[in-house]
């Protein structure tokens, strides 16, 4: 089984993948600027529909915790467009890390990621 915003689907469900994307980000508190800022719904809604008309049926999302990652905003995209979206857990480098990371217990971060990878 595989986990998605949407909640479990067999692995045959999958279809045609893009297996690295980042369908909404936000880098711009730690490199301070807009330009590192992905958050357009409409726009990002569009581009998913156009990979969709060549056949995509899921996106795996690396859009890790600290960098913008939106759970809820991927469920509503994969809602709106009939794709399964597969979302990242873990963090990305250093200091992208919230600080939480930096303070937190090795088996509260580890009850995170099985919660994203077992719920959602």
């Amino acid at each position: 089984m595989i986990q998605t915003v949407n909640g479990l689907i067999q692995p045959e469900e999958l279809g045609i993948t893009m297996c690295h994307e980042h369908l909404a980000i936000d880098l711009s508190p730690v490199r301070g600027d807009n330009d590192s800022k992905f958050d357009d719904e409409n726009l990002i809604e569009e581009e998913v529909q156009k990979a969709k008309e060549y056949g995509v049926q899921s996106f795996v999302e690396v859009t890790c915790r600290g960098m913008g990652r939106a759970p809820k905003g991927l469920r509503r995209l994969s809602l709106r467009c009939g794709v399964h979206i597969v979302a990242a857990s873990g963090y990305y480098l250093e200091p992208y890390h919230p600080k939480s990371v930096k303070s937190g217990r090795v088996e509260e971060l580890a009850e995170q990621f099985c919660r994203d990878i077992q719920v959602g």
